[in-house]
């Protein structure tokens, strides 16, 4: 009896050692770690369940690391190509004024920021009248971004309109003035 007990002692000793150090090494990151175990006991099925397990985490973890390297990769190119848009709508001569939808100022390219004297993100936010203060002129763009609002066209534009503009120091100014919409999805 003591001898069966000894032998039976050191394999549930040199077992339970293994299931320690593969949770050890699960515990630690290393998943690559295979542990092999010849019997079909409990002690047998639970080191297989746990290389299961350690197979399904490095798995989910390398799909997990190439998932974020792809996202990585596309916000720099994302990131390249609004550059690049920006580049090409800071070189258009023609000064650009973006809306929302409720009438706030969201950008403007170079030449606007020069034409009405306003630098960086100064005026982004403020409404179209800080620089459009005639009423009627005012009106016309409301009723337009209303209209665009309405309406379910990807695209709309207005004929060019002549009107007066103000630059930051009140000096009013002539301009040629389109609106445009657009629906971004």
């Amino acid at each position: 009896v003591a001898l069966v007990s000894y032998f039976f002692g050191m394999y549930l000793t040199r077992n339970l050692t293994q299931l320690r150090d593969a949770i050890g090494h699960i515990k630690k990151g290393e998943y690559d770690i295979h542990y092999h175990v010849d019997s079909q006991d409990e002690l047998g099925e639970t080191v297989k369940a746990l290389n299961e397990m350690a197979y399904a985490i490095k798995e989910g973890r390398d799909e997990s690391i190439a998932a974020f390297k792809q996202t990585k990769q596309l916000a720099n190119k994302l990131s390249r190509r609004e550059q690049w848009l920006k580049g090409i709508i800071d070189n258009i001569v023609d000064g650009i004024i973006t809306l929302d939808e409720g009438g706030s100022i969201q950008s403007l390219n170079q030449s606007a920021h020069d034409m009405f004297g306003y630098e960086g993100q100064e005026i982004k936010g403020c409404k179209y009248d800080l620089v459009i203060l005639d009423e009627g002129v005012g009106k016309e763009i409301a009723d337009f971004i209303k209209q665009s609002c309405i309406e379910n066209s990807s695209y709309r534009t207005s004929p060019q309109l002549d009107r007066i503009a103000h630059r930051r120091d009140g000096t009013p100014f002539p301009i040629q003035m389109t609106l445009s919409s657009t629906r971004v999805a």
